[in-house]
């Protein structure tokens, strides 16, 4: 899983900029921002080296920020990793293959496993889908 979807839902739940936030500044809402961060790498199971790399912080600091996270932050952690996979979703196109087929579009919710298919002509049915919340079946 890529962190920057991560990074991005924190940002926009703490009014952070990602930036700011793996920044070396030692405030109080950074590092809550970066304490949520590192909570939710970890309920994506990422190691703790892993998160350290990724938030240019040695582990041990990282092991800090999840050990003494509050039900609050992980909460905020929880929401922003479920904010994050409701941006994510795969989409891919499957060719036709007869004269006869249409043309396919497969939009799949990464959470889920939840596939629709739909037909090129419903492009805009597609982003009202995606835009409603449909595809968390």
């Amino acid at each position: 899983m890529d962190k920057t979807a991560l990074f991005n839902a924190v940002a926009k739940r703490t009014g952070i900029p990602v930036s700011d936030i793996i920044g070396d500044s030692r405030r109080s809402e950074l590092v809550h921002a970066r304490r949520v961060v590192a909570v939710g790498l970890r309920e994506l199971k990422w190691a703790y080296p892993a998160i350290g790399r990724a938030m240019g912080r040695d582990h041990s600091s990282i092991v800090h920020l999840v050990q003494t996270a509050d039900d609050a932050t992980r909460a905020l952690a929880r929401e922003c990793v479920d904010a994050m996979y409701e941006t994510t979703f795969t989409l891919r196109y499957v060719p036709p293959t007869s004269f006869n087929d249409s043309l396919t579009w497969i939009v799949t919710n990464p959470r889920t496993g939840a596939e629709v298919m739909l037909p090129c002509e419903l492009t805009d049915d597609l982003c009202a889908a995606l835009a409603s919340g449909d595809m968390e079946g």
